[in-house]
């Protein structure tokens, strides 16, 4: 639903631009950009063949077509996908084809966190920004944490959306008592009071924590506006969950928790679960699962309970699990001829089960 009318008005949607029709393609060109996901071989022009046609809604759709497991029909989610591909006008085979390799290569390759973030389409995020939030948190988890424990700020814009300035980055610390930070979201009568900061790591705690020089209060009020976001959130976990996300070597060794309490290095690497079961691994998953578990509930086990980096859906050099279920089929026959650590799904259960009791 578009906001504004009237001649030389620009009409806006009111949600996402990822949800937003006429400006979806836009977002996944984004996604997809070579300072994004780096997926070669989509203009827009191609990408709004795929939205029109329903096959692409959101950037992790587009690695279902490395997909392999059978629907029923005797053919992968990804051959089905492909083939709806390649019949699109304009496309043809060897287009469709190109692009799957190139799918192929980001869920093996990964992606740096610092792209990752920036892929997300957040509104005054750009590859500086993006690079400046990475280095802050390090890695994918922490990164989700700050999201989901920021979502919940009382934070009011400073200014209206539409007024404020179209620039990457503010330039100024939150804490900062400069004139030019008359919107800071921490204000010299706060810091006596128990306040809500959001993304402390990047503001600061207002005491002896510093905020990320170059994250000022727009950048702020765009990540918790996304973090509050469900369907965005949804999305970017979702999109983790199709390839490897790289950390990145933090600003410094000093750390802070979500409270933006200063940790120790010993603190920091339990809090990068860095001692479970799948700690670092992509995590694949065949065939049927026992019960009634679904793909999607036994991959945000793998991620949540047993600390699996990604579970993308194709098997690589670079996969550290593959569990396989009933009709396991081409993914388990991959995993075993690259020497790919196997389990069966009845195992997985087992872990999962012993998580959850601890």
């Amino acid at each position: 639903q578009g906001q504004g009318q009237g001649q030389g008005q620009v009409l806006r949607c009111g949600g996402p631009q990822l949800f937003c029709p006429p400006r979806k393609v836009g977002a996944l060109a984004h996604a997809f950009s070579r300072t994004g996901l780096d997926v070669t071989g989509l203009s827009e022009a191609r990408l709004q063949h795929l939205a029109n046609a329903t096959l692409v809604a959101t950037p992790a759709d587009m690695f279902e077509i490395l997909d392999n497991d059978d629907e029923g029909n005797g053919k992968g989610k990804g051959e089905l996908l492909l083939q709806n591909i390649t019949d699109l006008p304009g496309w043809g085979p060897k287009s469709a084809a190109n692009l799957r390799s190139s799918v192929e290569r980001v869920a093996e390759n990964g992606v740096p966190l610092s792209r990752f973030i920036y892929s997300l389409g957040i509104r005054h995020i750009g590859t500086h920004s993006s690079n400046l939030i990475a280095s802050a948190y390090g890695s994918l988890s922490d990164f989700f944490l700050a999201l989901d424990y920021s979502a919940t700020s009382p934070l009011p814009p400073s200014l209206p959306t539409e007024e404020r300035a179209s620039t990457e980055d503010s330039g100024s610390n939150l804490n900062s008592n400069s004139d030019t930070n008359s919107n800071s979201l921490v204000s010299d009568e706060d810091l006596d009071m128990e306040v809500f900061v959001p993304f402390p790591t990047l503001t600061g705690n207002g005491h002896d924590i510093e905020g990320v020089k170059g994250i000022g209060p727009v950048a702020i009020e765009s990540l918790v506006a996304f973090a509050q976001n469900k369907a965005l959130i949804a999305a970017a976990k979702a999109l983790a969950q199709t390839l490897p996300v790289h950390d990145t070597k933090k600003l410094n060794h000093s750390q802070v928790d979500l409270n933006g309490n200063n940790v120790t290095e010993s603190d920091a690497t339990l809090l990068n679960q860095a001692s479970l079961p799948f700690s670092g691994k992509s995590v694949v998953f065949t065939g049927s699962l026992p019960g009634k578990l679904s793909r999607t509930e036994a991959q945000s086990y793998a991620v949540d309970l047993l600390g699996a980096k990604a579970t993308p859906s194709s098997v690589s050099k670079a996969t550290g699990v593959v569990v396989i279920g009933e009709k396991g089929g081409k993914k388990a026959d991959k995993a075993r001829d690259l020497g790919v650590r196997t389990m069966t799904a009845d195992e997985f259960l087992v872990m999962v089960k012993k998580r959850q009791d601890e």
